[in-house]
């Protein structure tokens, strides 16, 4: 699925539904294991994307922000050597990644907010992470 198929798809949900939009509202959109998905060419799912945040202007003229979230593919998504805390990856991956891609959506829902010098948004800076599970 393309940027453009999941926007469409998510306007046709809002619509439908009748959800109200703006900035502080994000949408999350969750694809299923092997339906892939590119931002641009040679950024998919498949092979290095992981999920995105982004935002469109709807019919309506207000501003829709979303994530597109992938299905989690540890193998492309996980540092090397990253333990996987409740041992299924691809959970553990994906309970990495939404709350990666919210808190740069609240922080930099435009895409025009902060960076640091190397042009990372702030959920760049821990990305893939994983602590000790220590709530047992």
């Amino acid at each position: 699925m393309s940027d453009a198929q999941i926007q469409a798809e998510l306007a046709r949900v809002l619509a439908l539904k009748g959800w109200t939009t703006g900035l502080n509202k994000i949408f999350m959109v969750y694809l299923v294991q092997n339906e892939e998905t590119c931002l641009v060419a040679n950024a998919c799912s498949n092979t290095q994307l992981c999920g995105y945040h982004s935002h469109f202007t709807d019919g309506a003229g207000a501003t829709v922000i979303y994530a597109n979230m992938p299905y989690a593919s540890p193998a492309n998504c996980s540092l090397p050597g990253t333990a996987s805390p409740n041992n299924i990856p691809a959970a553990d991956q994906e309970m990495s990644t939404a709350p990666h891609e919210i808190t740069e959506a609240i922080t930099d829902p435009l895409g025009n907010a902060w960076g640091s010098a190397q042009g990372n948004e702030i959920g760049d800076l821990c990305n893939a992470l994983l602590g000790t599970n220590t709530f047992d």
